[in-house]
């Protein structure tokens, strides 16, 4: 039995009450708003998402002190693998790119001949390119090994270890951005909107520090233990 301040019973919109920053998780698990009454459980089953799962996670990134309790092998990895798959598709495909254009709107009203601003975007740009080749390195060759090994393929010579090891955190340069805008945009600048874009840039880097922490202390655990599991099966 799963426990945490989260239950299948309870209204899903208390635990947006309780915690609006839970709605990003909601959505990356693929659970449309407007769910009126109805419970977590309900909600779930209502759209094909593992309850487990589910309140795993958010009770994961929502209790300091949560743990799994080694319970690994009753998480629904196809579940969880959508709600990360989903995150890449939410940075790549919208947040990292809105955070882009009011950089851009921010760096075009400073001064002219400003020096920092061709580094600004460029450092931002790098970052960007970083963030995508780590997420489609996920995308293309750990979520399908994964998929494999749940048929009971070994997936050769690889293993989650592989990832593990090569698993970078993404979420510190963001901070290191936020640190060049602070000392060096420019005293003329629109402070409103540098203000507007460090929110932002904060925002970012928090949500990928918990995208991280779901791959580094559940998805990476869950994977090893059924390659344990397989590898137990395979040498009776």
């Amino acid at each position: 039995m799963l426990q945490g301040k989260f239950l299948a019973s309870q209204k899903m919109n208390e635990l947006i009450n309780e915690d609006t920053s839970l709605l990003l998780v909601i959505s990356r698990f693929g659970l449309p708003l407007g769910f009126e009454n109805k419970t977590v459980e309900e909600i779930c089953n209502q759209h094909g998402v593992d309850t487990y799962t589910f309140l795993s996670v958010v009770n994961f990134l929502s209790e300091e002190n949560f743990e799994m309790d080694n319970s690994y092998e009753k998480i629904s990895i196809e579940s969880l693998i959508s709600f990360l798959k989903n995150g890449h598709q939410y940075f790549l495909g919208f947040k990292l790119p809105a955070i882009r254009n009011k950089l851009l709107s921010a760096i075009e009203l400073t001064e002219p001949g400003n020096a920092y601003k061709d580094i600004f975007l460029k450092f931002f740009d790098d970052y960007v390119e970083e963030v995508n080749s780590h997420m489609s390195y996920e995308d293309e060759v750990v979520f399908p090994y994964v998929l494999e090994l749940l048929k009971g393929d070994e997936g050769n010579n690889y293993n989650i270890q592989v990832f593990e090891d090569r698993h970078n955190q993404i979420d510190q340069k963001m901070m290191d951005l936020k640190n060049i805008l602070i000392k060096y945009y420019p005293s003329k600048g629109n402070s409103n909107l540098l203000i507007d874009v460090l929110m932002d840039v904060l925002s970012c880097s928090k949500e990928l520090s918990q995208h991280n922490k779901v791959e580094d202390y559940m998805f990476i655990p869950a994977i090893e233990a059924i390659e344990n599991k397989n590898r137990s099966t395979y040498a009776k």
